[in-house]
């Protein structure tokens, strides 16, 4: 269903550009004329995603041999600017940054940075059983996993656009996306198996973890991951460097 969705918005945002009442003869011209129009734009990416679409709604409708399918196959790909790497955070950062975030947006990025999870997965389903998160994913298969419970968190109270806005106020390259790649870095950091991370973050291309481990199994590397992850985290802590006058809360979360 994502990718369905995701399809649709490429081709109504080509139809629009382009013109509405394209007939599907237009196409791969039509196409050469966006390409231009894309790269004009620098916007690349967007442009090959359309591309993307279109050769897959052929595909499905005509198949490859078809004229139209060639053509717009012959249609080559933008080449891309390499992106910039997302930013990762020592745990020192992340608590400063949680400082800075009125409480409803920080309580947002502890739950994305102990768990991995993309903000529409939770926004979405999920829930907490005993020592795991076990996570619906919503974009591909192998997003339906279970997850260490780092420390307990809570469904988000505001929306992306809010966040990401908030974000960009105490840093200009901060993206809700750098909390995924943030929890990554620390569970390699705390050497937690490659696996296993891989596993955590959705990337096994397998349904569920039940798939590929057992449940006696999943119980015991999900105790020992927990427990690893928490020492790294208060090994950090334990490391950074305050002010002389710096007061720790009566209350701290582990994060």
């Amino acid at each position: 269903p994502y990718t369905r969705q995701n399809y649709t918005n490429q081709i109504k945002r080509f139809c629009d550009v382009m013109d509405s009442n394209l007939s599907i003869q237009d196409v791969p011209k039509a196409l050469k004329r966006y390409k231009t129009h894309c790269s004009k734009k620098g916007i690349e990416r967007t442009f090959n995603a359309c591309r993307t679409a279109l050769l897959a709604y052929l595909n499905h409708n005509f198949g490859r041999s078809h004229t139209l399918y060639q053509k717009v196959a012959d249609t080559r790909m933008l080449k891309l600017t390499p992106k910039k790497k997302s930013p990762h955070l020592s745990v020192s950062e992340f608590h400063d940054l949680t400082r800075k975030l009125p409480e409803p947006y920080a309580n947002i990025v502890r739950a994305m940075v102990t768990t991995g999870m993309h903000f529409k997965e939770i926004s979405g389903e999920w829930w907490t059983e005993k020592d795991r998160i076990v996570i619906k994913g919503t974009k591909a298969v192998g997003r339906d996993r279970v997850v260490p419970l780092i420390q307990p968190i809570h469904h988000p109270t505001r929306a992306e656009g809010a966040l990401r806005r908030q974000l960009k106020k105490v840093r200009k390259d901060l993206t809700p996306n750098v909390f995924r790649k943030t929890y990554v870095h620390w569970l390699e950091l705390a050497g937690v198996p490659r696996s296993r991370r891989r596993m955590y973050m959705g990337h096994t291309g397998v349904r569920d973890t039940t798939d590929i481990y057992e449940s006696h199994q999943v119980d015991s590397f999900l105790r020992e991951d927990t427990e690893v992850i928490r020492k790294w985290i208060i090994e950090q802590w334990k490391t950074r460097d305050e002010p002389d006058d710096y007061e720790p809360p009566s209350k701290l979360n582990l994060l």
